[in-house]
């Protein structure tokens, strides 16, 4: 409601709540927190009921309908304007009923007819004449023109229905019920009739038109003309009856339903009707509605007239001195009735009143019981559309619901300020109460007030925690709420000052440091230092939550670290367990605020000393270093705390271990020794060791895990790592001893023997060059018999051998007298310098094992077992000496036997592979007659000599055919130089014998025999054959074969070829010229495209000196690395000059050769592509 509305009718509110109440009745205690606003509806309707007098009224979804005592009906809106009107009966209307649709009114009166208007055509039409007072009527809520039910009842006594049917079937009339005396109220909801008469309510089910159930009349002898029954349907299936003090609620059940196993879903409806509740009034009921899920209900507080007697409702009101006269129209006698105003209640649903208001209306000291109603005007589910109306003869009373904002109001005037702020937080964050879901809007000035008065209530009552909660509520409310129009005159700053000195001053401050907003600007940050100084003198885990909770920049950092220091200072005082806890999450909560300041350097220092996790990864990641430079030993101490420091997971309080164990162990998994290790670039070595001093085990620490991650950046330190080694963990110092070597080994050996250390020492002693003092501690500290034996067999010493020698030939004498003197710490240098004392005596059990190791596992190239088996007294029993014995013969036999089986394996290995080269070597070519040779392509087998049947007397041919293991098969001319081809024919012809028969010598040969010129000249000549010389002609014309017959000829043929095959191999090594190319292929680039054969080598038919002189240059090249053959000094060439004229290979022409001499067959030319 606004401001116009409420000033327009400021005259007419009937604001009544507890206050009316104390003022007439002082000795009433309860009071009730008023729920509506009343406002009055004027408009026409005063000039209206000046003249006349309201009989009956009902509300539709748009508009109210009244009928008055002169028979008019008014059609009126909300602010009292008449939309239509009718004069309809002659005497009082009685009862009016509405369609769904508001097309359709039905009305009755004392003139006994029944009356339905059109509100669209302003047509009548008179429905039925009882001829008798109508009281009640009804109206199908879907009714039409055409089709539909209407209903009346009345003093006629009967329950009659006006059907009205489509044609052909025209209307009808049915009574339904007649006999139960008048029929006083009808309410029709969807298909469900209820009617009241004399005696009970009937639900008729108005599809079938049958009676359901009957509510029998509670009590019979109220006068139902002054009392009449009120139904109202709270749903389809909900009827509400009120009649006289009681009210019963009556529920609509469907048989299906409940049977859904055995019901048809085609099957009708099986309705019926029961009570489910009933309650009693202390006064007669006149008017019931919902309000919410509680009953509204108008109250007529007087005195009940039954038909007997008058009986009163209510013993407690007080008699009024000047009751006024009623005349009753329906009694005959005059009768005396204190008259008190109705009264509008609320009951909930446990039927506790919860609201009573007393509405004093113009003129109620006039009106009976059955003057009064409720109407309800909407029923929607929004709270803030309900309205209701409280009608009575002579006004129409418009009743809403107290908005939340006039609800406080009424509340803070009367200082109710805890239920007001009950209702505040019902409303907002307990979403309870009437106002849960609405639309909840108040000032912010009515919050402050309401806050602020509860608050300083709850400090009267030393309750400052529930006022801190309540300040925080009220505060943070106003701020969230900026919009609103007080919010400027609001000084939310100001206003937490003044509460928080006002705690303070009451000695509570603290109460309030958990409500206290951070993020608001303008709060002076004293209160939060005071906060804070007060949390760290009373709880220290509180003030650690607080600090870290709270932004850095609402106080001063300076001075929190100034009083957490001190603080610190005075728990460092006191050792006890709960002071460590608290020094520690002091010291973190210090770090972690310095840290979000930005002073990281002092942020870092203090996490190294509570071993906070993580500051390690932290300091490597974010490269802060350089921040920890001179803090190593804060480093150390930080993975110390780490190992000792648990949290308990169930109070997250710190555990610390008592242990005086060290528990770094190596350091190569801790994160603070990892960190300097990994940046000795930023902390070298030279940094962190001097900063270690006090603490050597630190430093053993640190300089055993930079050593595993790169031994050369402590060298300096070696000489500091050997005492740490021998003092911290001395089983690492034979590994250190044995890979460094920068250590002072004198030093070293005196801090061994000091704390004796006999391992290190004796490999100590073993680096200086004593061995045979090292070899005596072995077999006298440690008698360890087997690492004596390795230990001489190290050093490969024959000394060493001898005195182990010598040490077991001891006699047994001797050990007795001896063993008595031995000293066991260590060998005094008199007993072992140079041999000049005799050696003391070992243990009898000691010597036997020394003297097995010897027979068993000895060098034998400095002892010998058996002479130190013979060494051995005859009579002396040595257990284990068979074993020992049968061990070194076994040892012999296993070298025999080794020698054998490897001899066996050789010698089959051998056989393997002659075999395969014999077979290599014998395996046969298959040549074809049609063969040709890969070099010239002419024919190997030239048809001639194929043809030839007879023993010719012409000499062999000279021509030898090569065939290679891969079948590529050659003319010896085309593999091998002339030169070397020269020689063979001449050494084969000594060779072969071949004499003249008159002279008695070796024909020579002509000068001209072969030249390279004529084989080049003849290639392409089908007549010419390779070998062949055109000089034997002469040969041949002088008949030297005559004398030889054909076994002759044969021996010499066979004889010639093996001696040319011989000295071709003895000069000369061929090779097969098509594999040789496969290997060169990728080398020769200088071989043309022009150049390759049919054959993939060389093309035949352009020469074959120029092909095989460039294969020998690619040869040449192949193998120049390759050794070479050296041409013995007898055979070398005295003119070098001519040599080198005559070489064919490097492509020079041949010049003088034909002065050279053919007789010294020895004499070879230097052949440099041939190979071995």
């Amino acid at each position: 409601m606004d401001n116009t509305e409420e000033s327009a009718y400021e005259s007419d509110q009937y604001e009544l709540a507890a206050s009316s109440i104390e003022e007439s009745f002082e000795e009433s205690e309860d009071t009730y927190v008023p729920f509506f606003s009343y406002k009055k509806i004027k408009g026409v309707l005063e000039g209206i009921f000046e003249k006349d007098s309201l009989s009956v009224a009902i509300s539709t979804e748009k508009f109210l309908v009244f009928g008055t005592h002169w028979g008019h009906i008014h059609v009126v809106d909300l602010k009292g304007n008449i939309s239509k009107s009718w004069h309809t009966h002659r005497a009082a209307v009685t009862s009016l009923a509405c369609t769904k649709s508001n097309d359709f009114l039905i009305s009755g009166g004392d003139d006994g007819k029944v009356v339905l208007h059109d509100f669209f055509s302003e047509s009548r039409k008179v429905v039925a004449d009882h001829q008798r007072p109508v009281k009640a009527v009804g109206i199908d809520p879907n009714y039409t023109s055409t089709e539909g039910k209407i209903v009346s009842g009345g003093l006629l006594e009967q329950l009659i229905v006006h059907e009205e049917r489509k044609w052909p079937l025209g209307k009808r009339d049915l009574i339904l019920d007649e006999g139960n005396g008048a029929i006083h109220t009808i309410s029709w909801k969807n298909n469900l009739l209820a009617a009241a008469n004399e005696k009970n309510v009937i639900i008729y089910d108005m599809v079938e038109m049958v009676p359901l159930t009957s509510i029998d009349r509670i009590s019979l002898n109220l006068r139902s003309d002054l009392y009449p029954c009120r139904l109202f349907w709270e749903s389809k299936y909900s009827l509400i009856i009120s009649w006289g003090q009681h009210i019963q609620n009556v529920e609509i059940v469907d048989l299906n339903l409940i049977n859904q196993s055995s019901a048809n879903p085609d099957s009708k409806a099986k309705l019926y009707a029961r009570v489910v509740s009933i309650i009693q009034s202390d006064s007669a009921v006149v008017g019931i509605s919902k309000f919410d899920s509680d009953f509204m209900l108008l109250v007529y507080p007087c005195q009940i007239e039954l038909d007997s007697e008058i009986v009163s409702s209510d013993n407690n009101y007080p008699k009024i001195d000047s009751p006024s006269k009623i005349s009753d129209t329906h009694s005959t006698n005059d009768i005396s009735l204190e008259v008190y105003p109705p009264e509008l209640r609320v009951i909930n649903k446990n039927h506790e009143e919860e609201s009573n208001d007393i509405l004093e209306l113009t003129g109620y000291k006039k009106y009976k019981a059955s003057d009064y109603n409720v109407l309800t005007f909407t029923e929607t589910d929004d709270p803030d559309l309900s309205c209701w109306f409280i009608v009575s003869p002579k006004q129409i009373v418009e009743v809403k619901r107290k908005t939340f904002q006039q609800r406080l109001e009424w509340l803070n005037e009367r200082k109710l300020y805890s239920q007001a702020f009950d209702e505040i937080n019902d409303a907002l964050i307990a979403q309870t109460g009437r106002f849960a879901g609405t639309n909840v809007i108040f000032s912010n000035k009515i919050m402050l007030d309401i806050g602020q008065g509860y608050a300083d209530s709850l400090i009267s009552s030393n309750d400052y925690e529930g006022a801190s909660n309540v300040v925080f509520f009220t505060l943070n409310r106003i701020r969230t709420h900026i919009d609103d129009g007080n919010y400027d005159q609001i000084k939310l700053d100001q206003l937490w000052e003044f509460w928080a000195y006002k705690l303070a001053s009451k000695g509570h401050l603290l109460s309030i440091a958990d409500y206290i907003p951070t993020d608001l600007i303008g709060i002076n940050e004293a209160i939060y230092e005071l906060i804070l100084s007060q949390l760290l003198d009373k709880n220290v885990t509180e003030f650690c939550k607080t600090i870290e909770r709270w932004p850095t920049s609402i106080y001063s950092i300076s001075s929190v670290e100034m009083a957490v220091l001190d603080k610190l200072d005075k728990l460092n005082r006191d050792s006890s367990e709960s002071n460590k806890n608290s020094i520690y999450s002091l010291r973190l909560s210090l770090a972690k605020l310095l840290d979000r300041s930005g002073n990281i350097g002092k942020a870092i220092e203090h996490y190294l000393m509570v071993g906070y996790e993580g500051i390690i990864d932290r300091i490597e990641n974010e490269n802060l270093i350089y921040f920890v430079r001179d803090k190593v030993l804060l480093i150390m101490q930080h993975d110390e705390l780490s190992a000792q420091i648990t949290k308990d997971n169930n109070s997250n309080n710190i555990i610390f271990k008592d242990t005086e164990a060290r528990e770094l162990g190596s350091g190569n998994q801790l994160s603070g020794v990892s960190l300097l290790v990994n940046n000795v670039t930023a902390i070298p070595p030279t940094v962190v060791v001097p900063q270690l001093v006090e603490n050597p085990y630190y430093i053993y620490v640190y300089l055993h895990a930079l050593r595993n991650s790169d031994r050369h950046l402590c060298d300096q330190f070696a000489d500091i790592q050997v005492e740490l080694y021998a003092e911290y963990n001395p089983s690492e110092l034979l590994g250190f001893l044995r890979s460094s070597t920068l250590y002072s080994l004198g030093k070293a050996n005196q801090i061994c023997e000091s704390r004796g250390l006999v391992p290190e020492t004796i490999y100590l002693l073993g680096r200086m060059g004593d061995f045979r003092r090292a070899l005596m501690m072995i077999l006298y500290e440690l008698k360890d018999v087997d690492y004596a034996i390795r230990f001489a067999k190290e050093q490969n010493d024959k000394d060493l051998w001898d005195d182990l020698v010598n040490i077991s030939s001891q006699s047994d004498s001797q050990s007795a007298i001896n063993n008595e003197n031995h000293v066991s710490n260590s060998l005094s240098s008199d007993l072992v310098s140079d041999g000049e004392s005799d050696l003391p005596e070992l243990p009898k059990e000691v010597v036997t094992m020394l003297r097995l190791a010897l027979l068993s596992n000895a060098d034998t190239k400095f002892v010998n077992p058996v002479m130190l088996l013979r060494s051995i007294p005859p009579s002396q029993q040595i257990p284990g000496i068979d074993k020992a014995v049968y061990s070194i013969l076994d040892k012999y036999q296993l070298r025999i036997d080794l020698m054998k089986a490897c001899n066996s394996v050789l010698n089959e290995y051998n056989e393997k592979l002659f075999n395969k080269s014999r077979k290599t070597l014998t395996k046969g070519v298959l040549l074809d007659t049609t063969s040709k040779c890969y070099v010239c392509n002419l024919e190997l087998f030239p048809e001639e000599s194929l043809s030839q049947t007879s023993l010719s007397p012409v000499e062999p041919s000279s021509s030898v055919k090569l065939v290679f293991g891969c079948s590529h098969a050659y003319h010896v001319e085309c593999l091998i130089s002339a030169q070397v081809l020269e020689k063979v024919k001449l050494k084969s012809l000594v060779s072969s014998g071949a004499k003249n028969e008159r002279s008695g010598y070796v024909n020579s040969v002509d000068k001209t025999d072969y030249t390279v010129e004529d084989r080049n000249a003849n290639v392409g000549n089908s007549k010419y054959r390779p070998g062949y010389n055109k000089n034997f002609t002469d040969f041949e014309r002088k008949n030297r074969m005559s004398f030889m017959n054909s076994i002759m000829y044969g021996n010499y043929f066979t004889r010639a070829k093996l001696d040319r095959r011989m000295f071709i191999n003895q000069y000369s090594v061929p090779s097969c010229l098509v594999c040789m190319n496969n290997v060169v292929k990728g080398i020769s680039g200088t071989i043309g495209s022009r150049e390759i054969g049919a054959f993939g080598y060389l093309d035949g038919h352009r020469g074959i000196e120029p092909g095989l002189n460039m294969m020998r240059g690619i040869s040449s090249r192949v193998y120049e690395n390759k050794k070479k053959w050296n041409i013995p000094p007898e055979f070398a060439r005295k003119n070098s000059d001519a040599f080198n004229a005559a070489d064919p290979i490097n492509g020079k022409n041949r010049v003088n050769s034909e002065k050279e001499s053919t007789e010294n067959v020895d004499a070879l030319p230097k052949i440099e592509a041939l190979v071995l």
